[in-house]
């Protein structure tokens, strides 16, 4: 096999001296050590800044004129508006890998004007496997390195290179002798098949531009030019440094990266499996989305992300919910994601999973888009995120049958591990361990390159948005039980960014304005009072947000229940409110505190989003819920691999009565999987042992198990676990389920002295 060096290697090889790593022209031994530890994204490093990102200059709310955060919620995802004033500020370039005629390319003030839904003259492929390029400048200014032209510079140039590989597939050479061989792996539906050397050398060209520009902002930072106020609002957009020093250092070992990854990818198309060919494209992907998340939460927490050139900004950097959305900006060609979608939908077997799919969690409307894309207007940026992450997932590990080929593989191995002291044994209650933790609750994937997918689809919204995704049916959910309970204010514990907060109260102004739907009686308008200990609106630095801009204003609680009694000063009353908890943090006493002062205080409604003895909470808290509510509703969120999400509504055992509930009800709303009862729908027995692969997967027997699986199959298929033609999970194999009795029943412990084991969720590290 050749050697897999980039051309360039002296110009890479003193970025990487600069990143403290190997050369790019080392030996393949060196070279496997080349890439940095992999870290989650690290919301948290800013706390080093001095230079013109000060906390200070970040504060911010939403209430303000119109910034750069606040279009998250008024943008459509699906029609990106990356032209202003008649001027296309990123224009489609020659092609990817081929010379082209050119192509339609009309500049309208409208939303019909979408970006990439132009074909080219020579391929008559649509714009989207075509190269972005900046527009020239009208500025007279220098580009300064550091700036929000800069910033999309990168920006498109790693778009351009996740393009080359996730569009392209190598026809010719050793991997399609092996593609023969493995005859079940296919190639990433609607994939352009084309030389391994064009392609090749396309990786070579992208990575190499995203070096230079690296390269040039490390210079720019070592050479201590100042830094200038720039008055003129347009030039401040090539003229402003918006990077910090501290978000540099983190730049820098995504680039690296993504060095390691495109070698490592080259090496695959060159001469490796089929299997190895698609691991490689998955965790190369994912090293370039990891570098676009960073460069972005660069630029929206700049401070020149506020002014008045927030359109400007916007045109060139998409967010990411339009990044991984709106039609030939990032993969999805020709309506790939529809295909992709039509294609899985026939071959699930179960009506309850599609309607799931397509009802609940809204995937209906993306069908349509091959007729109608311009119309689908999203005002649920997160939930378009996860629609368009999921889409593409089933491309390139269900239709591409790699699930199918690696599912026994790595069963097989995992069947073979005989050590579960850290996987099975009860822990001592006062444990704190972490990682502990984290086996006992990670959920398996297929290998290690899934687990990189799956990660950074997951983490990395959870950082931008929220942990869990809203849904139609959900807002519906809380509105009919805020109506039913006579209850017009939300307050929300620990919100985070507060997007639940913003999306529950916009759902409501909208019913009252429309339709009223009981909201009329109020004597206000609905209401939404989010807190938390360190919010970003008041310009602190969220454990696990960082500096993103909140989607709605956070108030200040300094401690749990603080928050109770400032919102009673703000004229809520527990009695007339919801509280609200999403994904409260696991193996802390914050949940059960505030539920305990809320229903103290005279609170009647729960809202509940997270999982059942898991990665959500305390066992106290799940405990004490049970004991003193009665579950009215549940409703399943959008998820895949790494958790199992629901929106569970708590009514108090108090009030059943007068609202009319049945506490004592032994119906299927209160008997499931979200509140630990077996998967099976005839059972309303506590669940016994829960699957590794699938977490909402959970059964009492293995007779429940067996009865269960039809279900189960099309449910392992929406965690893109392929079992269609044989279930090979074992229900008593304790690394295909696990042992919930390892995890104290809810059922068995006392509502006040528990101490409870903590349970830890991923959060992104701090940086030191």
């Amino acid at each position: 096999m050749r050697e897999m060096a980039l051309p360039g290697d002296d110009e890479i090889d003193s970025l990487l001296a600069l990143m403290q790593c190997p050369p790019a022209a080392a030996s393949n031994k060196e070279k496997s050590r080349m890439g940095m530890k992999e870290e989650n994204l690290s919301m948290t490093a800013n706390e080093e800044k001095s230079n013109d990102n000060s906390k200070s200059s970040k504060q911010r709310s939403c209430v303000n004129n119109e910034s750069f955060a606040d279009t998250r919620l008024t943008q459509n995802c699906l029609a990106w508006p990356c032209s202003m004033d008649g001027q296309r500020l990123l224009t489609l370039g020659c092609g990817l890998l081929h010379s082209c005629k050119g192509y339609d390319c009309k500049i309208n003030n409208d939303d019909n004007d979408v970006y990439g839904s132009y074909a080219c003259h020579s391929c008559d492929k649509l714009a989207s496997t075509h190269e972005l390029s900046i527009s020239s400048s009208t500025a007279k200014v220098s580009l300064h390195p550091l700036s929000i032209v800069s910033i999309a510079s990168v920006i498109v140039a790693t778009r351009n290179l996740r393009c080359v590989i996730g569009e392209y597939h190598p026809g010719a050479g050793a991997t399609d002798v092996q593609n023969n061989k493995e005859h079940d792996i296919q190639p990433p539906l609607n994939s352009i098949i084309c030389s391994p050397n064009m392609i090749l050398d396309s990786l070579d060209s992208y990575t190499g531009r995203i070096l230079a520009l690296m390269k040039k902002m490390q210079e720019h930072r070592e050479s201590n030019k100042p830094r200038d106020f720039i008055t003129n609002h347009e030039e401040r957009l090539y003229s402003l440094a918006a990077i910090s020093d501290a978000d540099l250092e983190i730049l820098q070992e995504k680039t690296s990266d993504i060095i390691k990854a495109m070698l490592d990818y080259k090496r695959a198309i060159a001469g490796s499996s089929a299997i190895d060919l698609v691991e490689k494209r998955l965790v190369a992907m994912a090293s370039c989305d990891a570098l676009y998340f960073r460069y972005y939460y660069a630029a929206i927490t700049s401070r020149i992300a506020t002014d008045e050139i927030c359109d400007s900004i916007t045109a060139r950097i998409p967010h990411p919910s339009t990044y991984f959305s709106c039609p030939g900006l990032t993969w999805d060609t020709q309506n790939t994601g529809s295909e992709a979608l039509s294609a899985f939908l026939e071959e699930l077997n179960d009506d309850r999973s599609r309607n799931t799919l397509l009802k609940s969690w809204e995937l209906e409307k993306r069908l349509l888009s091959l007729v109608d894309t311009n119309r689908i207007v999203s005002t649920n940026p997160l939930l378009s995120l996860w629609q368009s992450r999921f889409l593409e997932s089933i491309r390139h590990l269900w239709l591409t049958r790699y699930s199918r080929v690696e599912l026994p593989t790595t069963l097989s191995q995992t069947s073979k591990q005989k050590n579960h002291d850290s996987n099975t044994n009860i822990m001592p209650a006062n444990n704190t361990s972490q990682d502990v933790q984290l086996n006992i609750h990670e959920t398996k994937a297929l290998s290690s390159a899934v687990m990189r997918w799956r990660d950074s689809i997951r983490d990395y919204p959870a950082n931008f948005y929220a942990y869990a995704v809203p849904t139609n049916e959900a807002l519906h959910a809380i509105s009919k039980s805020l109506i039913d309970s006579d209850v017009n204010q939300i307050v929300e514990a620990g919100a985070g960014a507060g997007y639940w907060s913003a999306i529950i109260l916009q759902h409501l102004k909208a019913l009252k304005k429309i339709r009223g739907d009981g909201l009329e009686k109020a004597a206000h308008d609905p209401s939404v009072l989010a807190y938390d200990i360190a919010p970003s609106s008041s310009g602190s630095t969220n454990e696990y947000h960082g500096e993103i801009p909140s989607f709605t204003y956070i108030h200040q609680a300094d401690d749990f229940p603080d928050f109770l009694s400032s919102s009673t000063a703000r004229g809520v009353k527990s009695a007339q409110a919801a509280l609200l908890l999403c994904y409260p943090p696991p193996g802390s006493e914050m949940a059960c505190k505030v539920l305990s002062a809320y229903l103290g205080s005279g609170g009647r409604v729960v809202i509940h989003v997270g999982e059942w003895q898991g990665l959500t909470g305390t066992v106290k808290f799940e405990s004490r819920l049970s004991a003193m509510c009665f579950c009215q509703d549940v409703v399943h969120l959008p998820c895949w691999g790494s958790d199992a999400t629901y929106l569970t509504i708590w009514l108090r055992k108090s009030d059943c009565a007068k609202f009319h509930y049945n506490c004592t009800s032994t119906s299927t709303t209160a008997h499931t999987s979200a509140s630990g009862y077996c998967s099976s729908d005839q059972c309303s027995k506590l669940a016994r042992r829960r699957c590794r692969f699938a977490r909402c997967l959970q059964y009492c027997s293995s007779e429940c198990y067996k009865s269960h699986s039809s279900h189960r199959k099309s449910t392992l298929a929406l965690h893109m676990i392929d079992t269609t033609s044989e279930d090979l999970l074992k229900f008593d194999d304790d690394d295909h389920f696990l042992d919930l009795s390892s995890i104290i029943s809810t059922k068995q412990v006392a509502h006040d002295d528990y101490n409870t084991r903590p349970r830890k969720r991923k959060k992104h590290k701090k940086r030191h």
